[in-house]
């Protein structure tokens, strides 16, 4: 399913996406599907997203991860299974300098702010995002980001510090692989809370 975001009044979009329960504002004479419940177990494309409101932008990026919605209106807590894909001609730099689009939809640009540092995707990565299932949705994409920002020894991300190939290939992990995998995430959870920071013991690791 395909939803033009500037083709559509502000005031309508979010009903367009999410429905409407009966009498939620005037004109609502019944019930009404969103496109998000609709489109269940299939995809939606939300075409010129650059044109959609801040306040929508939120609760969008809240059904992203956790795959629930509210039809305007009601109390209902819907689970729905979509995957989303958007497109905009706009420039997307200049859209969050002017604070038009929400920077907690750029993982990487938001982590990188977060520990100081400045990284890219390289050509590999990139391709191994658009090719995993992200069987975690988007929670999961935003934690192996952020893993790599922290891991990442080079200025270009690359598959190694987004951990796919290891995903993928989970059930042929040997022993010590996995061992070396809790070992990792438990590091990254540390720094993640510290922010970056942990404090060495003396007379420890050089």
């Amino acid at each position: 399913m395909a939803i033009n975001c500037g083709a559509i009044p502000e005031t309508l979009l979010e009903s367009e996406l999410f429905g409407h329960e009966k009498g939620a504002y005037t004109g609502a004479h019944i019930q009404r599907r969103g496109k998000l419940w609709v489109a269940d177990g299939g995809s939606l494309f939300l075409d010129e997203i650059g044109e959609m409101s801040g306040p929508l932008q939120v609760k969008l990026l809240r059904f992203l991860q956790q795959r629930e919605i509210e039809r305007v209106g009601g109390r209902e807590v819907l689970r729905v299974d979509v995957r989303v894909i958007a497109a905009t001609n706009k420039d997307l730099k200049v859209e969050l300098q002017s604070r038009r689009l929400r920077e907690d939809l750029f993982f990487l640009r938001r982590s990188c702010k977060e520990h100081r540092r400045k990284l890219h995707f390289g050509s590999g990565a990139l391709e191994a995002i658009a090719r995993y299932p992200w069987p975690g949705n988007v929670r999961e994409l935003e934690n192996r980001v952020q893993s790599a920002v922290i891991m990442a020894k080079k200025k270009l991300i690359d598959v190694r510090d987004l951990s796919i190939e290891m995903a993928e290939s989970a059930d042929l992990a040997s022993l010590r692989q996995a061992r070396d995998r809790a070992e990792r995430e438990a590091l990254v959870d540390a720094l993640v809370k510290t922010r970056g920071t942990l404090a060495r013991p003396r007379n420890s690791w050089a």
